[in-house]
Formats: C-alpha cells, sequence, structure tokens
C-alpha cells in the first residue's frame, strides 16, 4: 500500500482510465463525476476502485478531490501478494465483487 496526498481540484481518476488501484480516503473529500454530472461525495473511511482488484476496466467515473485528500492505494499486484496468504478472504472478495456485478450494482464497485 502507499499513502498518497492530493490538494484541492486534483483527479485522483479519470473517466476513461484503465482502473489499477483501490482507494481508501484516510482525510478529506473527494467526488464522483460522470460525463460532468455530480455524483456521490466521497470521505474518511471511503473506498472506491475494489473491482479494479479483480478485473482490468475502464473507469466510468472520474474522482476529483474537493479539499486535501490521503489517501491509501492498493495495487492489483499487492492485492495478489497479501491475498495468497489469506486465501479464504481473497475468496470472499472475489465472490462479493462478482456477486455486485452479476446483479447490476457495479457503480458500488466504484
Amino acid at each position: 500500500m502507499k499513502l498518497i496526498s492530493y490538494t484541492t481540484g486534483e483527479y485522483i481518476a479519470r473517466s476513461g482510465d484503465i482502473g489499477t488501484d483501490m482507494f481508501i480516503i484516510l482525510n478529506g473529500r473527494a467526488q464522483l463525476e460522470r460525463n460532468g454530472t455530480k455524483m456521490n461525495m466521497l470521505g474518511h473511511g471511503k473506498s472506491f476502485g475494489v473491482i479494479f482488484l479483480v478485473e482490468r476496466k475502464m473507469l466510468k467515473e472520474s474522482v476529483i478531490t474537493r479539499s486535501y485528500v490521503d489517501i491509501l492505494s492498493l495495487s492489483r499486484e499487492d492485492f495478489e501478494k497479501v491475498s495468497s496468504l489469506f486465501l479464504q478472504d481473497k475468496k470472499k472478495i472475489i465472490k462479493s465483487v462478482s456477486g455486485m456485478l452479476i446483479s447490476g450494482k457495479e457503480q458500488d464497485l466504484m
């Protein structure tokens, strides 16, 4: 995991990019936007991008900081290394993500 800091107005992720990491907001606020429409506001403890730990997909939303933000970034590669030690937990995560994809709740994964 890496700690990354952003100032107000920076992009954490851009629509159209291929997602590779999951992010957890430690402090500050960031907002999801799709095609210029403001969506969910994310704050302390919220995460996004869990789907990218399981499969590579193009981002449908951008994530833009609305204040100074510290986040933890977990790459797919780091997830694979750590989860190989905890196979049962890895299976639960993959099952959960798969269930959301099948049920059409993909937005919950971003």
